[in-house]
């Protein structure tokens, strides 16, 4: 693709590779690159924030029946991907977010909720390892987290990690992840990172010492392909596959 009137050259999306390959060694995963319709609103309440909910839960449904039909075995979904970010005009992209915990309130929700339920069922009906991404409470605390987490192909909820690494103002709204998080899947041992983690050297450091097979990434990253050389270098750090 041509350059833009900044430089940037649009990436060249890869959506399957070509040639045959030994299902004795190799897995098909796929990796969601979707965008809400319209921003989240914001001062609005439970029910509404709900309904918001639901509608992105629905369309995302459409897009992992299709990788799950195409022979995924591993689906990534983006970072807050269930609860997205309003959007602040006129300002830098870092004031595109929730500006303090009473926007985000209506939002949140625990680990089992409505969000992982849902979610639980459509892994199992499909019968995939899936990934999701949504704004957790911990009910015991009244901490708000950047969270996703991973679904196997039974519905259970096989890890969680929390956002360690805030990006500009999340720290207004968020509580930062404590540690890293592994688990043993189809692919080998998987780790998670959500956005400004990738280029962060704790949790990095910690996949690397750990030896994980893949990196899974998922991330509301906007401008671009600004980040390409952020998930190419953590890669090369970990020493494993990035999605």
């Amino acid at each position: 693709p041509a350059a833009r009137a900044d430089g940037v050259i649009p990436i060249k999306e890869v959506f399957e590779p070509q040639g045959s390959f030994d299902p004795k060694i190799y897995g098909k995963v796929a990796v969601v690159q979707w965008n809400q319709n319209i921003p989240t609103p914001v001062d609005v309440s439970k029910e509404v924030a709900e309904d918001f909910k639901r509608k992105n839960r629905e369309e995302v449904t459409g897009y992992i029946r299709t990788a799950a039909q195409k022979g995924a075995k591993l689906v990534i979904t983006p970072e807050f991907g269930i609860v997205g970010y309003p959007s602040f005009p006129p300002g830098p992209p870092e004031d595109d977010m929730f500006r303090n915990r009473a926007d985000i309130a209506p939002y949140v929700e625990p680990v089992p909720g409505t969000t992982t339920r849902y979610f639980s069922q459509l892994a199992k009906e499909l019968g995939i390892y899936l990934h999701v991404g949504f704004a957790e409470v911990n009910p015991a605390t009244d901490e708000y987290f950047n969270t996703v987490v991973a679904i196997d192909p039974e519905g259970q909820i096989v890890a969680k990690f929390r956002k360690m690494n805030l990006f500009g103002k999340e720290d207004h709204f968020l509580s930062a992840g404590k540690e890293p998080v592994t688990y043993q899947g189809i692919f080998g041992k998987v780790g998670i990172v959500i956005c400004s983690d990738i280029y962060s050297s704790n949790p990095m450091d910690h996949y690397k010492q750990s030896k994980i097979d893949v990196l899974t990434l998922s991330t509301s990253w906007d401008a671009y392909n600004s980040g390409f050389s952020a998930f190419t270098q953590g890669a090369l750090w970990v020493a494993a596959y990035v999605l």
